[in-house]
C-alpha cells in the first residue's frame, strides 16, 4: 500500500528498482523499524498485495490448476499474491473438445496455459461440441465411420441409488462375450465422478461392422454398486449381401450348409423373408447344449460365424440385408462343448490351420492360447478336423473356410473361441512353404483321428412332411455308406 509507505517486492536482485521514485530513496528500514542491509531486502515481509483469478467455463468441460485450488465448475475463483503462476489445464466434457482460452479478452490456444498474477484476471475456457452421436435407444445403429458415441444411462437405467457418487462403465465387443480385454479402448472401462459423468460416458475406438454391448453400475457412499441390464448398439450401414442361390431339391444330399456374415437381430426366417413351412423349406442350426436342431422360427437367430442347414423344394434366391461383419478386427466365434456348426464370421476365406483357438476366462483374459489349429498336438481342446458337407456325405479333408459356406467342428471344453487373425486370411497365391505345411498338418489330423473318427450329426430328417400329392419332401433319408 504505497499510501502507507508499504511495498511488496519480489525477492530478486533488482527489486530495488521497483520502488517508486517518490518513495524517498534510499529506503533503509522496514515497517518494524528493522535496518535492511541490502536494498532488495526492503519490503520482503511487508503488505501482501492479493489479486483474484476468475475462471469461467463456456460449453461442457473442466478446468483445473496444478498448485492452487481451481476446479471449475465448482471452485472457479482464487486469490493469490503478486507473481503467483497458475497453470490451467482443460478437460473436455463428453462430446466436447477444448477450443481456446480468452485471457482478459485475448484469445490463445496454449494448452495448458500459464497465468501470472499481477492484477485481477478473467479467464474463459471455451469448449465446443463435437456433435457426437448419442445412444438413445436399445439396438440403435450408428452409420459407418462412427468412431465415438455418448452412452447415457438415464435413457435406459433408473436406479434407486440416492447417494450416487460414482459410475462404473464397461463396454465389450459382442463377439467376445467378455469385458475388460487388454486391447479394448481405455474408454471401454471407466469410472466417472463428475456431475455429467454420473449419467453419461463417451465411448471411443469403435469399428465399423461390429456390435458393442455395455452396462453401467451406480456406486453409493457405502461402496455398493447397482448394475444396469446390458444394452447394445451397432456401427455400420444396412446393406444387401451377395445373392444366395440354392438349387431346389427334395433329397438329403440337396441340403446346403450356409452362413450369413451379417449382424441382425431378426429371426432368420424374417431375414430371409420365408414362411416356416416344413413342406417347402427346412432350415436350422445345431444346438450343442440341447443336442438337437433349432429349426425355423423365432428362436433361430443370426450369429456371425454360425452355419445353418437349408433345403428348399424350389430354387432359393435371396439377398439378406444386414450390417456386414468387420474385416478390420480379429473376430472371434464362441464354441460350445460338443458339435458346432461354424463358418467364416465375415466375407473372407480363411486357412483352417491358421485359425487360432483360445480358452477364455470370460473376464477379459485367456487360460489357453491363442494357438494355431495346425499347431495342436492333441484333441484336448477341439478335434482339429474341419468337416464339410459334399454331395450328401461328410468330408474331413477341409483346408479352407469359404465365406457364406458352413462347416462342423467338435469342441471338447467350454469357454473356447475361434479367433480369425489376419495371418489366417486365405489368398489364391499361397507360398509353397505354407501349402506344404498345410498339407502335412492335414495328414497329421487324419492320423490323429483315425481311430476315433466321429462324424457330425446328419441334417434334419425328423418329422418329414408330405406334400399335397402324398410324396415325401425328403425321400432319401440316409446317404450311402460308401461316402465315408
Amino acid at each position: 500500500d504505497p499510501s502507507n509507505h508499504d511495498y511488496h517486492l519480489p525477492p530478486t536482485s533488482n527489486s530495488a528498482y521497483q520502488i517508486p521514485s517518490g518513495a524517498g530513496d534510499p529506503v533503509t528500514h522496514d515497517l518494524d523499524g528493522e535496518l535492511r542491509i541490502l536494498p532488495y531486502d526492503i519490503g520482503c515481509y511487508e503488505f501482501e498485495d492479493l489479486y483474484t483469478l476468475t475462471v469461467t467455463v463456456v460449453g461442457d468441460g473442466l478446468v483445473t490448476s496444478e498448485l492452487e485450488d481451481i476446479k471449475c465448475p465448482g471452485d472457479c475463483m482464487e486469490s493469490a499474491m503478486y507473481g503467483t503462476i497458475f497453470t490451467l489445464t482443460p478437460t473436455p466434457g463428453i462430446g466436447y473438445r477444448f477450443d481456446h482460452w480468452n485471457v482478459d479478452g485475448v484469445g490463445t490456444t496454449e494448452n495448458p496455459v500459464q497465468i501470472s498474477m499481477g492484477k485481477n484476471i478473467q479467464v474463459d475456457a471455451v469448449f465446443e461440441s463435437l456433435n457426437t452421436p448419442e445412444h438413445t435407444f436399445d439396438e440403435q445403429i450408428f452409420p459407418s465411420g462412427t468412431k465415438s458415441i455418448i452412452i447415457r444411462a438415464d435413457n435406459f437405467f433408473t436406479s434407486n441409488v440416492t447417494d450416487h457418487i460414482r459410475s462404473h462403465w464397461i463396454v465389450r465387443r459382442e463377439d467376445r462375450k467378455a469385458y475388460y480385454s487388454d486391447d479394448y479402448d481405455p474408454s471401454f472401462t471407466a469410472e466417472t465422478e463428475t456431475a455429467s459423468g454420473l449419467t453419461s460416458h463417451g465411448v471411443y475406438g469403435l469399428t465399423t461392422g461390429m456390435v458393442y454391448i455395455w452396462k453401467v453400475g451406480y456406486e453409493n457412499t457405502n461402496g455398493d454398486i447397482t448394475w444396469s441390464d446390458e444394452y447394445g448398439f451397432a456401427v455400420g450401414d444396412i446393406a444387401s449381401m451377395p445373392v444366395m442361390r440354392i438349387p431346389g431339391g427334395i433329397s438329403l444330399k440337396d441340403y446346403q450348409m450356409v452362413s450369413l456374415p451379417l449382424w441382425s437381430r431378426q429371426p432368420l426366417s424374417d431375414l430371409l423373408e420365408i414362411e416356416c413351412d416344413p413342406k417347402t423349406i427346412r432350415i436350422g442350426s445345431w444346438d450343442p447344449i440341447k443336442n438337437q436342431y433349432i429349426e425355423c422360427g423365432p428362436d433361430l437367430t443370426i450369429q456371425p460365424g454360425q452355419a445353418y442347414w437349408l433345403l428348399s423344394r424350389n430354387n432359393f434366391e435371396k439377398a439378406p440385408r444386414g450390417i456386414a461383419v468387420t474385416t478390420e478386427l480379429e473376430v472371434e466365434v464362441k464354441l460350445l462343448q460338443g458339435w458346432n456348426m461354424i463358418a467364416s464370421p465375415n466375407a473372407r476365406a480363411y486357412t483352417w490351420d491358421d485359425v487360432q483357438i483360445i480358452e477364455s476366462d470370460l473376464k477379459g483374459g485367456t487360460t489357453f492360447g491363442p494357438v494355431r489349429i495346425g499347431s495342436l498336438t492333441d484333441s484336448a481342446f477341439i478335434d482339429p478336423v474341419l468337416w464339410r458337407w459334399e454331395n450328401g456325405v461328410y468330408a474331413s479333408d477341409t483346408v479352407r473356410m469359404e465365406p457364406y459356406n458352413g462347416y462342423w467342428v467338435r469342441a471338447n471344453r467350454e469357454n473356447l473361441f475361434l479367433k480369425f487373425p489376419q495371418t489366417a486370411v486365405h489368398t489364391s497365391s499361397l507360398s509353397s512353404d505354407r501349402s506344404t505345411r498345410t498339407s502335412a498338418e492335414n495328414d497329421y489330423r487324419k492320423q490323429l483321428n483315425a481311430n476315433t473318427m466321429e462324424t457330425p450329426p446328419l441334417p434334419m430328417v425328423n418329422d418329414i412332411s408330405s406334400d399335397n400329392t402324398g410324396g415325401c419332401f425328403i425321400h432319401d433319408l440316409y446317404p450311402s455308406s460308401s461316402g465315408f
